[in-house]
C-alpha cells in the first residue's frame, strides 16, 4: 500500500509538473497582436527633437533613440527577446524588460525603465500628442492663437527696401508654405515675445516674393540669394540687415520644444 501511494504521489507530481510546464509555455511564446509586429511606433522626443522609434517583428526587437550625438543608448544591443502573453512583458537579451501597458490600432503604451512611453504609428499623431501634453492645447489652436502676431508685423515690398536702408539692425522673418515643423509654429511665440521689446521686427510673407524682388535684393546686397527655396523652408529663416548689408542670415531651429537659445537680446 505504502508503495502505492508513493507511485500515486510521484504521479500526481509529475502531472502537476507537466501542467505547469504547458502553463508556463503557453504564456512565454510569441502570441503578439499582429498590428504590434512589423510595424514602426514613434515617439517625438521632446528634449532633443528626435523620434524615438520601436519595432518588433516575430523575431526581433528594436528600441531606436536617437538624438544628436553617436553616443549608444542602453537599448542598442538588445535584439531577441521573449515574450509572456500572462504579464505583457518582453524580456530582452540585454537584460532589459518592456511591458505592454495597453495599444489600439493606431496607439501603443509601453513601460520602458519604469515610465509610460506612448508611441504611435503615425510621426505627426505622435508630435501632436506631445505638443498638447505640454501646451495643453493642440498645434493648430496654438497656431491660430498666436498666428495675429504676423499680421500685426507684416511688410510689403516697398517697405521692405526702406528697413534695408535704415541705420540701425532689423530682423526680417520669412515664411512660406513650406514651413511645417513644429518650429514654425513655437516661432510665433518668439516673436510675439520680442516683439514687445524692439521694433526692429518685420514678417515678409514668401508668397509676395517675386523674382523682380530677388533681383533687386541682389543687386542692394549680392549676399540675398536669388533663389526662391531660400526664402521657404521647412524652418522660419531670419536675415538681420543694415545699411543696404545683409549683416546675417539663419534658420530658426528649436531643440525639440525648448527654444530658450532665441531670447531677446540674440534672436
Amino acid at each position: 500500500m505504502k508503495n502505492k501511494n508513493i507511485i500515486y504521489i510521484i504521479g500526481f507530481m509529475l502531472i502537476t509538473l507537466i501542467i505547469a510546464i504547458m502553463y508556463l509555455f503557453r504564456y512565454s511564446t510569441i502570441t503578439i497582436n499582429k498590428d504590434l509586429l512589423n510595424t514602426k511606433w514613434y515617439k517625438y522626443n521632446n528634449t532633443t527633437g528626435y523620434y524615438d522609434v520601436f519595432e518588433l517583428t516575430e523575431n526581433s526587437f528594436n528600441y531606436y533613440k536617437a538624438d544628436n550625438t553617436n553616443n549608444p543608448n542602453e537599448y542598442d544591443n538588445c535584439k531577441n527577446y521573449r515574450y509572456n502573453k500572462m504579464t505583457k512583458t518582453f524580456t530582452l537579451d540585454c537584460n532589459k524588460k518592456v511591458k505592454i501597458s495597453s495599444y489600439s490600432k493606431d496607439k501603443l503604451v509601453l513601460e520602458i525603465d519604469n515610465k509610460p512611453q506612448t508611441f504611435f504609428n503615425n510621426i505627426n499623431a505622435s508630435i501632436n500628442y506631445e505638443f498638447e501634453l505640454v501646451f495643453g492645447k493642440s498645434m493648430i489652436d496654438y497656431k491660430k492663437e498666436k498666428s495675429q502676431i504676423l499680421e500685426t508685423i507684416k511688410i510689403n515690398e516697398q517697405k521692405l527696401l526702406e528697413v534695408l536702408k535704415e541705420n540701425e539692425y532689423s530682423k526680417i522673418i520669412f515664411m512660406g508654405d513650406k514651413c511645417t515643423s513644429v518650429d514654425c509654429v513655437l516661432s510665433l511665440d518668439i516673436i510675439e515675445k520680442n516683439n514687445t521689446q524692439t521694433i526692429n521686427m518685420y514678417y515678409f510673407d514668401y508668397s509676395d516674393i517675386t523674382n523682380q524682388l530677388l533681383n533687386k535684393l541682389n543687386q542692394i546686397d549680392n549676399k540675398f540669394e536669388r533663389d526662391l527655396n531660400f526664402y521657404n523652408g521647412l524652418y522660419p529663416r531670419i536675415i538681420i540687415v543694415k545699411n543696404n548689408k545683409l549683416v546675417d542670415t539663419y534658420e530658426l531651429q528649436c531643440q525639440g520644444f525648448n527654444c530658450n537659445k532665441y531670447n531677446i537680446n540674440e534672436f
